[in-house]
């Protein structure tokens, strides 16, 4: 009987943990592929290579143009990709424009560097927190 109990309270040990890690990383899955689903279903918009939602704006990349676009659907911004450097930071659409955003976390403070999109230049930065 003791060997039954404890197997079980084993097994619960070790599924518990691995729900508490899987469970969102599923919910966040589902996130991403619904939102690409609203916007092909709500738009013209075909073969999205990049997809990024920050504030009230959707960032997309396709293979010929990069748009931004409102909670409604309806195109703020439209560049050409050819227009734009490549890099590995977030787009997000801030004052306007478009940038690429670099997140630094520095103990209690956060600093975010906003690069030009055509010339990967830092444009401005933004702190919070911190001493």
């Amino acid at each position: 009987m003791k060997k039954k109990v404890l197997l079980v309270v084993l097994i619960i040990i070790i599924i518990v943990p691995l729900f508490i890690v899987i469970y969102p990383v599923i919910k966040n899955n589902n996130y991403e592929k619904n939102m690409l689903d609203d916007i092909y279903n709500n738009t013209n918009i075909k073969d999205i290579t990049y997809l990024n939602k920050d504030n009230n704006y959707y960032v997309i990349k396709t293979n010929e143009k990069v748009l931004v676009l409102d909670l409604n659907y309806e195109e703020v911004l439209s560049l050409d990709i050819n227009d734009i450097e490549d890099s590995s930071l977030e787009l997000v659409y801030r004052r306007n424009n478009l940038y690429y955003e670099e997140k630094i976390i520095d103990g209690s403070k956060i600093t975010y560097h906003f690069y030009n999109i055509k010339t990967n230049e830092l444009e401005y930065s933004a702190s919070l927190g911190g001493v």
